[in-house]
């Protein structure tokens, strides 16, 4: 089991600076793919695990996290200053107050730090398999870009360190080390919206960058609430416990607030739509396989527990709405990139509906759907990358005659969208 993880997350943040400085640009496909397939390879040999795993992390790696989370809020606290931004400064300085408060002020009981079930293998299903098939397909789309070899590099080596974060996001039963991961998600997606450098980019890097923020607020508060309580800031305990008295429903509302945030529902939707400046490759991987997902994950975590309550209940109609008024506003938009981010803002909206349910059906819905839909969309954001490169077209009004042109793209294209429109995996 350890060296499978190691394999799924050591190996991906290995590898990645490795892909920045080697020598030689051909090598880059290859540890790419190689990296690719021995994740896949090591998914196939945890498939068969049914019961739940709990692994705990070497104790002397806690003061590290804690030193590398505080890193993580500082950079975001230097962004915004050399930026001139206040709202990412004011959010940066006041997580770093929150999680002094957490950290200085109270005392949380060590527990096993990860820990491996069935939810958490389908999200490194994804991630590892779409994922990994995405950070191949980047390193040939960069070729295309006007840029630096280095840059070109640098951005593979991205992409696969944030697939080993993610992997390790799959398993945190510590919802403290699941903050850390969930704020290098955000300074990943920082980094990639504003990869080309204009006023543009750095605009919408900067906007991503303060809305994820409000996320790990949200987080550090609910880690508050329950410290506050001496509850035990793990997952699994507050599961299995079987109760929402006190705080900790208190607690899995702030953990929903986060979820939202990060799975861009109305009115956080904004920092999505502006991913569509980045290089393709980072509107593929956010909106499919990793980020985005975060927001059904988080909730299928709990939802036996809010189903019914007041929490499960809001997020259910809140769910529904976002997924009716995204899918017609995706109605009326001519760019491809943004007709799909509109399609995958309205299909997490479902996912969160049918998580928040909380019935085993509901549930599984949710995840068949979290799966299905993560495949379908990395298939139709690759290809619109490949339209722009190749055929330099962006708007759907100018794809008149595209069958000719490109039939295999246009068939792929089909696909996907009929994918997340029609049964059996449909939607919409």
């Amino acid at each position: 089991m350890e060296i499978t993880l190691l394999l799924l997350v050591a190996l991906p943040l290995f590898a990645a600076p490795l892909l920045a400085v080697l020598p030689r640009p051909l090598h880059g496909p290859a540890l790419v793919g190689v990296v690719s397939l021995v994740m896949m390879a090591a998914l196939y040999g945890w498939a068969h695990y049914a019961a739940p795993v709990s692994l705990a992390l070497p104790h002397n790696l806690h003061p590290l996290l804690i030193g590398l989370d505080f890193a993580v809020m500082a950079l975001f606290l230097y962004a915004g200053v050399k930026n001139r931004h206040p709202l990412v400064w004011a959010i940066a300085a006041l997580q770093l107050a929150l999680f002094g408060w957490l950290v200085f002020g109270f005392e949380a009981a060590p527990l096993n730090d990860l820990r491996v079930d069935r939810l958490g293998f389908a999200l490194m299903l994804l991630v590892s398999v779409v994922g990994g098939l995405i950070a191949v397909y980047a390193v040939t789309y960069m070729r295309y870009e006007e840029t630096s070899q280095f840059k070109r590099q640098s951005f593979a080596a991205i992409l696969v360190a944030f697939l080993g974060v993610m992997n390790l996001l799959a398993v945190a039963d510590s919802i403290e080390l699941f903050f850390l991961l969930f704020e290098l998600t955000t300074l990943a997606s920082f980094v990639l919206i504003g990869w080309r450098g204009d006023d543009v980019a750095r605009e919408n890097s900067l906007r991503a960058l303060w809305m994820n923020q409000i996320g790990g607020a949200a987080l550090l508060i609910a880690m508050l609430v329950l410290a506050a309580q001496n509850l035990p800031l793990y997952f699994s305990p507050l599961i299995e416990a079987g109760s929402v008295a006190g705080g900790v429903l208190v607690a899995f509302a702030f953990l929903s607030v986060a979820a939202l945030v990060k799975g861009a529902q109305m009115p956080f939707d904004r920092w999505l739509l502006g991913a569509m400046v980045a290089p393709t490759p980072v509107s593929a991987i956010l909106h499919s396989s990793t980020m985005v997902k975060i927001a059904p994950f988080m909730i299928l975590k709990f939802a036996p527990l809010i189903a019914g309550t007041a929490l499960g209940v809001t997020l259910s109609f809140f769910g529904g709405f976002v997924f009716v008024a995204a899918a017609f506003l995706a109605l009326g938009k001519r760019m491809f990139k943004e007709i799909l981010a509109y399609s995958t803002i309205s299909l997490l909206g479902l996912m969160i509906l049918l998580a928040s349910i909380g019935t085993p059906l509901a549930m599984t819905a949710a995840v068949t759907l979290m799966l299905f839909h993560g495949v379908a969309k990395a298939m139709l954001f690759m290809e619109a990358g490949v339209l722009e490169k190749l055929h330099h077209l962006k708007s759907v009004e100018d794809m008149g005659g595209l069958l000719a042109k490109a039939p295999v793209s246009v068939f792929l294209i089909l696909l996907g969208f009929a994918s997340v429109t029609l049964p059996p995996f449909g939607a919409l």
